[in-house]
């Protein structure tokens, strides 16, 4: 099978390139499954899936094991993982990073700067935790403002 690669350029056209792989879905019988529901944040109609389960002994796959999935519309990703206590041990491990005292600072933070920005219309362009490059493309052309003289302050006072 061979594969051809789109490298036209068009002008005043909208062009469409995407590279793709088409997966035949197929069932993996299970033992025990549990499969939860997570919203989107920010758009209500979009949700994700996060499953466990324990498959089958099958001939390819003859130790037990726990099959860790996450999907949304788009694509998914199954992770395989030696038995139960180690998917424990990694998930508690992920609650310690989100519980830790860095996190949850940067949190408050972060949500302060959005609290500002979605109330008072201001944002706070500290690079830590803005985009800067995404804020400034996307406010180019939004202010109408020329930018005549910069003054320079000295020790002594205004030059």
């Amino acid at each position: 099978m061979t594969e051809k690669r789109l490298n036209e350029q068009t002008i005043n056209c909208l062009t469409f390139k995407a590279h793709g792989r088409l997966n035949k879905r197929h069932f993996m019988p299970k033992i025990v499954s549990r499969r939860l529901t997570v919203d989107d944040a920010f758009e209500g109609h979009f949700r994700s899936s996060i499953s466990v389960f324990i498959p089958k002994l099958s001939p390819n796959y003859t130790k037990p094991h726990i099959m860790f999935h996450i999907s949304n519309g788009a694509s998914s990703c199954l992770v395989r993982i030696k038995n139960p206590e180690e998917l424990i041990k990694i998930l508690e491990e992920i609650i310690g990073i989100l519980k830790s005292e860095e996190w949850i600072e940067k949190w408050w933070q972060i949500s302060d700067i959005s609290e500002n920005l979605l109330m008072n219309n201001k944002i706070f362009l500290d690079e830590e935790f803005v985009d800067i490059n995404a804020w400034y493309k996307s406010l180019e052309n939004t202010i109408d403002v020329d930018l005549i003289q910069v003054k320079k302050e000295i020790e002594g006072g205004e030059k």
